[in-house]
């Protein structure tokens, strides 16, 4: 039995007043119920990875549309349409 384990087992006792006892089956049990949650996690994970990529991807797009705008408009009103100092009557 671990150390940890141990630990628990005796924190257990002290907080509850109740005895535990840990066969090989409830250990496998236990390391099972582990590695579905940790499955879950990694999944969920994965997925929030994917969302976020896609999100950088389309703000990419964006910017470059972006771009692509103040070309055209440079090209269409000159230089004055940028400046801040030219004021329309």
């Amino acid at each position: 039995m671990s150390c940890l384990l141990y630990l628990l087992l005796v924190r257990y006792l002290t907080v509850l007043g109740r005895y535990t006892y840990v066969t090989p089956s409830s250990y496998l049990e236990l390391l099972s119920s582990f590695k579905r949650l940790i499955t879950q996690k990694q999944d969920s994970t994965m997925k929030a990875k994917k969302r976020y990529i896609v999100g950088l991807e389309k703000l990419a797009f964006a910017s470059s549309q972006v771009c692509g705008l103040f070309v055209v408009v440079f090209k269409v009103h000159g230089c004055h349409f940028f400046d801040t100092r030219v004021h329309a009557p």
